[in-house]
Formats: structure tokens, sequence, C-alpha cells
């Protein structure tokens, strides 16, 4: 039975409390994102059967496991007891007792050990994110996905700062591995067809120049998959984001598939007779569809 919203509050306020100050004792920087995912390897490690897995409540969304309620806490608390220097170096506003000395500390002393554990071990701390997909990913698809199709997209202005050829490799890769779920088949059939596309345009020769408009739609691409996702992989505190969810991953589904038939213009450039695209022509489609995607 799902805890009521105030306890769910009042323990993840505890926990955030109890982790900024052991990150402040270890002189470790601090930002939401290692705390989300922080607090979600503590959960892991607490298990299923412990009595506080349900009021660490989490679902797998763009950039991993996200909890909304420790996005709340950190924020309060960060504001309200404490706040982040320089690199993200936490300074305490209040008495260190404030902190340490929390109901949650009291009554399990397994937060204290694992939390440690964790913190202690830097190449696990300042690794966090990449540890918790390989641990935990929902699908395996979801490491090579996230971190090398999603990850080169978003991190790369040109085509030119990486191997194009291995990079359309990956993608085939991944197709083989996408979720087998029936509620995924849809999207696999989106994903399976700008694969394709992807490999007629490089082999045209004419991926670089096209980079800007395929860069928002891979992005887009990842994006739609972590809707889908999010619907399929959470705790039951967000059972009733359920229908808000699914149609919010039918929405994108659609728009994703209405811009990858549309890569179907680029893998037709050297192929028309007296009617190929201008550059100027391209910029259009590349600056229309990119900030549709965008917005």
């Amino acid at each position: 039975m799902l805890e009521p919203v105030d306890v769910t509050s009042k323990t993840m306020d505890d926990l955030v409390k109890f982790l900024f100050f052991e990150l402040k004792e270890n002189n470790e920087p601090i930002s939401e994102t290692q705390m989300q995912k922080l607090i979600f390897k503590i959960k892991m490690e607490l298990g299923e059967n412990h009595e506080l897995y349900e009021e660490l409540p989490y679902y797998w969304y763009i950039h991993g496991p996200f909890s909304e309620v420790v996005r709340d806490s950190f924020n309060d608390i960060k504001n309200n007891f404490c706040e982040l220097r320089a690199y993200n170096k936490v300074i305490l506003k209040k008495q260190h007792d404030d902190f340490k000395d929390t109901e949650l500390v009291d009554n399990f002393s397994e937060i204290v050990k694992i939390s440690l554990a964790i913190i202690h071990n830097q190449n696990l701390f300042d690794n966090i994110v990449k540890h918790v997909y390989d641990r935990y990913a929902p699908y395996k698809v979801m490491i090579p996905f996230k971190f090398e199709i999603y990850q080169t997209a978003n991190d790369n202005r040109f085509s030119q700062n990486f191997d194009v050829d291995e990079y359309v490799d990956i993608f085939y890769k991944c197709e083989s591995q996408l979720p087998s779920d029936k509620y995924f088949v849809n999207f696999s059939e989106i994903y399976s067809q700008l694969c394709i596309n992807l490999d007629l345009i490089n082999d045209k020769g004419i991926f670089d120049e096209n980079w800007r408009f395929l860069r928002n739609l891979i992005k887009e691409l990842w994006t739609t998959f972590a809707k889908g996702l999010r619907v399929k992989s959470k705790d039951n505190y967000y059972n009733y984001e359920i229908d808000v969810w699914d149609q919010k991953f039918e929405d994108n589904l659609r728009i994703l598939s209405q811009f990858v038939d549309k890569t179907e213009i680029l893998t037709n450039y050297n192929t028309q007779s007296n009617n190929n695209y201008t550059s100027s022509q391209k910029k259009i489609l590349n600056t229309t569809i990119g900030s549709y995607l965008r917005g």
C-alpha cells in the first residue's frame, strides 16, 4: 500500500539532509543528478523487501532513474539548510546536528553503512551515473542507446567529430536489442526505419551536411523511448501518472514517425533528376524540423 505523501517526503528530507552532511564531511561536491543516482543506489542496496523501499519512489527517464520527491527535497534543503558553492561544494547553514541526527539515521543504521560505503568508494561515487545504468537499467540496450547514440548526438555539433560508419553500426547493433514488449512495437518500427535511412544517407555521402537535422531527430529518438520507459519502469507511487504518460508517449511516437518519414527526402537527394534540393532548401528543412523537435 502506498505511503502517504507526507511520510515519503519526511523520509526523503531526512535522507537528503544526512547525505548533504556526509558529503560536506568528506569534502565531496554534489549536484542534483548525483543526488538522484546516489539515493537510487541506496534504494537498490536496501532491496525490495526493505520497509523504506517504497518511500524512495523512482521511475526511469531521459537521464536515468529519476525521483520527483528527491528533486523537491534536494531543492528545499539546498535553499533552506545549505548551499552549493563553486564546483558544487556543500556549505551548511545550520548546525551539524540538524543534518546528522535525524529519525531516519536513528532508526535505520543500515542507511549510514550503505551511504558511507558508496561515498568512500571514490571510483563508484565519481561514476555513479554510468554505474547505475550498467547495474540496473531495465533493458540492456539502454546503455549503448544512451551513452553512444544519444550522447554522441547531444555532445557533437559536427559529425566530423566522430566516425559516422561506426555510429551507424551502433544503430544496427541496438536495433537487435530493442525491447520485445508489445508496448514498444511501434517505437521499434520507427527506429528500424530511421536506422535504414541513416545508412542510406551515409552511403550517399550527405551525412555531414544534414547532421543538424539528424542530430535533433536522434536526440528525440531517445527522448521518445524514455517517455515510454517511464510507463514501464516505475514505482507504484507514480501510478496516478500512467494515463498522462501513456498519452504523451503516443503523441511523441506520432510526431517522431512523421519526421523519420522525412529522412526519405534525404535518401533521394542524389536520385532526383534535375530536382535535387538546393542548399537553401535543405537549410529550411533542417531549421523547420529541428525547431519543431526542440519545442
